[in-house]
């Protein structure tokens, strides 16, 4: 009787799993009601608040008289990995909004760099280097949804909402501290493949102290961890500290492993996709739904 029961539950969770992989692949073939232009061009924005200057790039639909949007930050690495213009940015977010995958939002790229480089050009990775990435995300994070919608774009800003941030590399490390120094503002977090000095278990990191591994206590948090099988350290160590660290603290991680790609721009998109998925649809995917899902470019 027991065999018989425990089949019968294999069916039905093979069944659930393979309607839920025929819905997504049919988000794609109904795709010709969205737009598939939402976003045009990637602009930079500068706006003085508060005595400093927030600086940045960002992508705006281009559409958007009347309308209101939610914000996403988007860090990213001491390498600059993330040139929006070089890599196409608007790009594939016109292939996932057009698919159906995501709504339409607000893209920001804080400028953390301040080398007299452009803002997403690499920077070398020195202990000074570190130390100005997370000074000047530091510094921006108290005020920023207010600088933002005291600038041009603040009338297409959804004040109600929180911002969400998502961070790749040492950029993850930003999007980390964002949800521990700010809690209530940044409920909804990303650490895409993070590097190492968010937290380090000696007291030299971005926070010194294990009890201070602190994210938002909201029940609708959302939280994602993810990295590539194939990145070489730091980054697998300091996905597996920040997770326990935070876990052990009574704070729990969505977790996203990629079996494909080392730590490149193609682990990027893939990394940033589930987050965007995961913001709107409130599911991690999986590589196997990945696999059948029409979003790259």
């Amino acid at each position: 009787m027991k065999s018989k029961a425990k089949r019968f539950m294999s069916l039905i969770v093979t069944l659930v799993m393979a309607f839920t992989l025929l819905s997504m692949s049919m988000v794609s073939m109904t795709a010709g009601a969205a737009d598939a232009k939402t976003y045009s061009r990637i602009k930079k924005y500068s706006v003085d608040y508060g005595g400093q200057t927030y600086s940045g790039y960002i992508l705006i639909p281009e559409n958007c008289a009347g309308q209101k949007y939610d914000v996403v930050l988007v860090y990213c690495g001491l390498g600059g990995l993330i040139r929006w213009d070089q890599y196409g940015f608007q790009n594939w977010m016109n292939k996932w909004v057009g698919n159906g995958y995501i709504k339409p939002c607000i893209f920001i790229s804080p400028s953390v760099i301040d080398n007299g480089k452009d803002m997403a050009s690499g920077i070398g990775s020195t202990p000074n280097e570190y130390g100005m990435f997370e000074r000047n995300v530091r510094k921006q994070l108290g005020s920023l949804k207010e600088a933002l919608l005291a600038s041009e774009y603040g009338q297409y800003i959804d004040a109600r909402k929180n911002i969400s941030v998502g961070g790749y590399s040492m950029g993850g490390c930003a999007s980390l501290l964002a949800g521990s120094l700010y809690p209530n503002l940044y409920p909804n977090i990303a650490s895409l493949s993070p590097s190492f000095p968010y937290y380090t278990d000696d007291g030299a990191g971005w926070i010194k102290l294990k009890k201070d591994v602190v994210f938002s206590k909201s029940s609708r948090a959302k939280r994602l961890l993810s990295i590539g099988k194939s990145e070489q350290e730091p980054f697998p160590s300091s996905y597996q500290r920040y997770e326990v660290t935070a876990r052990n603290n009574g704070y729990r991680f969505k977790t996203y492993v990629s079996k494909k790609d080392g730590h490149n721009v193609n682990l990027f998109y893939r990394e940033i996709f589930v987050f965007m998925y995961y913001l709107d649809h409130n599911t991690v995917l999986t590589d196997a739904q990945l696999e059948i899902m029409d979003y790259k470019t």
